[in-house]
């Protein structure tokens, strides 16, 4: 009899079938599951890299946050969905056996995504980053790259099965190894610490301090008499007037593409900013005189210019594609990619009936893609700034290479057009509270979850359009307010000093009358500066206070108009001067709010005095359910006493300005209309100035990224015209010279009358 534990073969080889056929059964249903997985993941990746370019195009002219978001998510996307794919493809050979056929056509195709996805990995041309942080990452991506490379690598050695099907895919490998390098070299250069040493320049001695001393001791050791001479060198930035008036001798207004040289020569000067380098005086005499002899629109016209520069320069690849080294590189990636989308169309083409239809259309829409990707980036090159550079080689020339090139390009696009979004952004604190008034359960809800202050800031920002009059007013401030030929250095946010000229004293009189009832709002009673915050909040709420005002007077004959709701006003020739003011106050306001970086460096005290502000506007206006408009709550503070300062009442422990504010308005209605308007304005003008050359560089080039601010135009204007504590350097180097003194010339003089000759 047999042993129950004993062992039949043949059982063995029907488990062991079993066994088999289960495990074939279990890795085909995960190669098909990851087979659908690549057939839905990689048109997807391959959308989004088609949709990248197109939202980043109108990255620059568009400040709205929905942009922001869907660019940032198509950014993030674009990324993950092609590691994941190039994951999963890899992945593949490893979970199958010798069941499967390896040399199925269907495999082949595999070889071919994988260095699709690589060439998905490299972004498109116009946007290398989001954020000047993404740049920071330039080593990560690198070893990504590396880690990316080999497993595409391992892809086409496992799926591509003769020296001719690998052909292509070998290819495609060197494409995109080439974009993804040029994604991590943009990345690099536009780092701050690459422009800070980008810009640093050989080390300078100066005159050589031993030599010139060395005699001097010499000469003092014997007891010669011994002075230094030293020349009196004039100053670079003493220009003289008849200069300014020449301008530049290229004809701007004739000839766009003079111009776009020209503000490119003006950004290598001047993007130091953005690493907050020095300047000599040297710097602005070209620019100085330049901007001293134009209007305001074609000033701005330069400005864009520069800053769209930049922003190519810090967020995309243009600032080494567009050169000739990087023009050669493009055209030959062109060629190798083309070259390879031939070899795969037509292996694609030979085999279409040993492959299912959706590989093919896949492998297909991959090719049509890949080429879009190319081609279309040299189609818009013909159409962006960056022509002009190739156009006019040399700025000092006005010889350009092809003038036909030029005559088709004016016509194609209209050059005049600000790549800039003109418009500011505009928040403002009665708004503020009375929204939050409106929904306060709405308000509970959201800080349950943290989301109140973002919540608040997306509904109450608002973007008002630029009028010309408003540009022209303020282009003139700024060029006006030295009219010497002297570069003024430092600055403040003082308006009406008492440094008016004796030649008219009534005028003078009247201006430090005007600042004994104004100085309240920048210096306390022992003299010292207010905070930059405080200033703002106390004459953003008397600005608005005197805007009332502006209305029930004009109501009361007869001439109010009607505003609108929200959305950008693109109104640019209602600007009275409260309407301008008022601008400038709640676009100062709104930096202070959405990014009090750029104004302040202790910028949680600003915060907190515009929240101290609020809740103090909040309990006067109340809890009740009654519906108050703005025009009503600034009724409410005029009606309120308010003449003395809230410090000698209140003390010091609430932040809040509130009163202050209706302290100032009250002091500026005494003057009249005219008076008190241009008081504010002035205002508000050194304000904007005083932030523009005091905030970061770092700030300035990360607004760039939403369009740029007009306090970035501010401060490249305000440099460019000599002004500002970024001047370092004033006479260069001075050789002292040693000897002894020079004696007095002896003068002969000789009398009229005698003709004697005296000593």
């Amino acid at each position: 009899m047999k042993n129950r534990n004993e062992t039949i073969p043949g059982d063995n080889l029907f488990i062991g079938a079993r066994l088999r056929e289960a495990e074939q059964k279990r890795l085909e249903s995960t190669l098909q599951r990851m087979e659908l997985l690549l057939r839905f993941v990689i048109p997807l990746s391959l959308v989004i890299q088609l949709l990248l370019p197109l939202a980043a195009s109108f990255r620059k002219n568009v400040p709205r946050k929905e942009l922001t978001i869907l660019l940032w998510l198509c950014y993030l996307a674009a990324d993950f969905l092609a590691r994941y794919s190039i994951g999963v493809l890899s992945r593949i050979p490893s979970i199958s056996n010798s069941f499967w056929d390896w040399y199925s056509f269907e495999f082949h195709l595999y070889a071919f995504w994988a260095p699709f996805l690589l060439l998905h990995l490299g972004g498109p041309d116009n946007l290398s980053s989001l954020s000047l942080e993404d740049n920071k990452l330039w080593l990560r991506q690198l070893f990504l790259l590396i880690a990316q490379l080999l497993a595409t690598a391992l892809v086409i050695y496992r799926f591509s099965f003769s020296f001719l099907s690998s052909i292509a895919p070998l290819l495609l490998l060197a494409a995109g190894v080439l974009r993804c390098v040029d994604r991590i070299l943009a990345l690099y250069t536009a780092t701050m610490d690459s422009i800070r040493k980008s810009l640093l320049e050989d080390p300078h001695l100066g005159p050589d301090y031993y030599q010139t001393l060395d005699p001097y001791a010499a000469r003092l050791r014997s007891g010669l008499p011994t002075v230094f001479t030293v020349p009196d060198r004039p100053r670079h930035d003493t220009i003289p007037q008849s200069s300014a008036s020449k301008g530049h001798k290229f004809d701007f207004a004739r000839s766009p593409g003079k111009r776009i040289r020209f503000a490119y020569e003006l950004f290598l000067k001047y993007q130091g900013v953005f690493v907050n380098s020095i300047f000599s005086d040297e710097d602005c005499v070209q620019s100085r005189p330049f901007f001293e002899s134009i209007d305001a629109d074609l000033a701005f016209k330069v400005l864009d210019t520069e800053l769209s520069f930049a922003y190519d320069a810090l967020y995309t690849k243009a600032a080494f594609h567009y050169t000739k080294p990087g023009l050669t590189i493009r055209y030959a990636r062109l060629a190798i990619t083309i070259a390879a989308l031939i070899l795969i169309s037509a292996w694609t083409a030979s085999n279409s009936n040993k492959i299912y239809n959706a590989g093919i259309g896949i492998t297909m829409a991959l090719v049509l893609g890949s080429a879009a990707t190319e081609i279309v980036p040299l189609v818009s090159f013909l159409f962006s700034d960056w022509i002009f550079l190739i156009q006019y080689p040399d700025s000092g020339q006005c010889d350009q290479r092809c003038p036909l090139l030029e005559q088709i390009l004016l016509k194609l696009r209209n050059w005049d057009k600000l790549t800039w979004s003109n418009s500011v952004s505009q928040y403002n604190l009665i708004r503020f509270c009375l929204y939050d008034r409106r929904h306060r359960r709405t308000g509970k809800i959201l800080s349950l979850f943290g989301l109140k202050e973002k919540w608040n800031q997306y509904w109450l920002t608002r973007h008002n359009k630029l009028g010309k009059k408003l540009k022209d007013k303020l282009f003139d401030e700024m060029r006006h307010t030295y009219p010497d030929n002297v570069a003024v250095k430092k600055y403040s946010y003082y308006p009406y000093r008492s440094n008016f000229p004796d030649t008219n004293r009534a005028l003078r009189r009247v201006e430090h009358s005007i600042w004994e009832k104004i100085k309240f709002s920048f210096v306390d009673r022992e003299g010292e500066q207010l905070d930059f915050d405080e200033s703002i909040l106390i004459w953003h709420i008397a600005t608005d206070l005197c805007n009332r005002r502006q209305q029930l007077a004009a109501e009361k004959k007869g001439a109010a108009k009607s505003k609108k709701k929200a959305g950008v006003d693109d109104d640019e020739d209602d600007e009275h001067p409260s309407q301008m003011a008022k601008r400038l106050s709640d676009y100062v306001v709104s930096l202070l709010i959405l990014h009090p970086g750029m104004l302040s460096e202790r910028a949680a005290l600003g915060t907190k005095r515009f929240l101290d502000t609020y809740a103090e506007l909040a309990a006067l206006l109340g809890d009740g359910d009654d519906d108050i408009g703005e025009a009503k709550a600034c009724d409410m503070l005029l009606m309120a006493y308010a003449d003395v300062e809230s410090e000698r009442i209140k003390g010091d422990r609430s932040k809040s300005v509130l009163w202050d504010g209706c302290v100032l308005a009250r002091r500026l209605m005494e003057l009249a209309e005219e008076k008190r308007w241009a008081v504010m304005w002035r205002a508000w003008v050194e304000m904007l100035c005083f932030a523009a050359l005091s905030c970061g560089g770092y700030y300035h080039a990360d607004r760039l990224r939403e369009g740029g601010e007009l306090v970035t135009f501010v401060c490249f204007l305000m440099l460019q015209l000599g002004r500002g504590d970024h001047y370092k350097i004033h006479r260069g180097d001075v050789v002292a010279r040693v000897g002894p003194p020079e004696e007095p010339p002896k003068m002969l003089i000789q009398p009229l009358d005698t003709g004697e000759k005296i000593l």
